[in-house]
């Protein structure tokens, strides 16, 4: 009845008749499954299908009559249809949310307006060390998105994703340098090859190209990611690069950037704050990045598609020297 895939410590559970679903359905940001039931299939205890790796569980089931969809924790339920007519199910997902729905030709319209919803939740991707291993074996099917905004939401994700790759392998410390008694960090660009690499690594699961060459006519940005959407088209997003204490940072979050993205062609673009300010590096004067935003940039208009994220690169002490001290 039903068919289990084991890949390290990931195993997926898939309902026999519907063995065509992979890790890499689940594994996408956003995913939607479909499939007609028929012969009162809902009415039956039966799991359509369940991943399990260590801090992550993702199923979806029949019982009662009904479809339910859990994600670490949290759980949507369709509306109820215990008959033997053919229905048709959904089963949808993203990064902020879970859903399932049943539709009942012809009367689709009324079940629509019965339906839950989506039920909203804390962002959530698979982890990135299962990814990977999805990855290493081949595991992972591409496809196109939906517009540009679907791969600016997905790129603006992976750019936190990117900084929380930078704290837990400690590669902060490479964007530093020792000058006599002090520290220094090393010059944008190649913070920015740094950061592009990692970005490379999501676009390689996700579908998505980073470059830092330049495409923007006579000027250089300083990264940008492409990516195929949905018509056979492609999507561009500019992304500017500054050190919170750059003499140019307001200049090229008003001015470069908007220039890059219309060059482009696009209404997206991402202005990446660089946030070095260390114990031993006083810069710049500001508290925190959101401080330096909001004093120097919160003023300045802006496309409701343009998106402010910083990056903390902070030289901290290791917990054994501030243990000492």
């Amino acid at each position: 009845m039903y068919k289990s895939r084991i890949l390290g410590a990931a195993r997926l559970e898939v309902l026999a008749e519907m063995d065509h679903i992979s890790f890499s359905d689940i594994c996408r940001p956003t995913g939607t499954i479909s499939f007609v039931a028929f012969d009162g299939f809902l009415s039956h205890t039966r799991h359509i299908f369940k991943l399990l790796y260590p801090g992550y569980e993702f199923e979806v089931w029949t019982f009662d009559g009904k479809v339910h969809i859990r994600r670490n924790g949290y759980q949507q339920t369709s509306p109820q249809y215990l008959g033997n007519g053919p229905c048709r199910v959904f089963i949808m997902w993203d990064v902020h949310s879970i859903a399932c729905s049943v539709f009942l030709p012809p009367t689709a319209q009324e079940l629509a307006s019965e339906n839950n919803g989506s039920l909203a939740t804390p962002m959530t991707l698979p982890p990135a060390e299962l990814v990977r291993l999805l990855r290493t074996e081949n595991l992972l099917k591409n496809s196109a998105y939906l517009d540009a905004g679907d791969v600016f939401s997905t790129v603006v994700d992976c750019l936190s994703l990117c900084e929380a790759d930078i704290r837990r392998h400690g590669l902060e410390k490479s964007v530093w340098v020792d000058v006599g008694d002090q520290i220094k960090p090393i010059a944008e660009p190649e913070i920015s090859r740094l950061v592009a690499t990692l970005l490379s690594s999501h676009g390689a699961i996700r579908n998505f190209d980073v470059t830092c060459e330049s495409i923007a006519g006579s000027g250089k940005v300083d990264f940008y990611v492409i990516a195929p959407v949905t018509g056979g088209g492609l999507a561009r997003i500019p992304i500017e690069a500054k050190k919170a204490e750059s003499s140019k940072f307001v200049h090229g979050f008003q001015t470069q950037l908007p220039e890059y993205m219309a060059r482009i062609g696009t209404n997206y673009g991402v202005y990446l704050i660089y946030w070095l300010k260390s114990p031993r590096y006083p810069y710049p004067p500001q508290v925190d990045s959101v401080a330096l935003e909001i004093e120097t940039l919160r003023s300045i208009p802006r496309s409701p598609c343009v998106r402010v994220i910083s990056l903390n690169l902070s030289f901290e002490h290791s917990p054994s020297k501030q243990k000492a001290k």
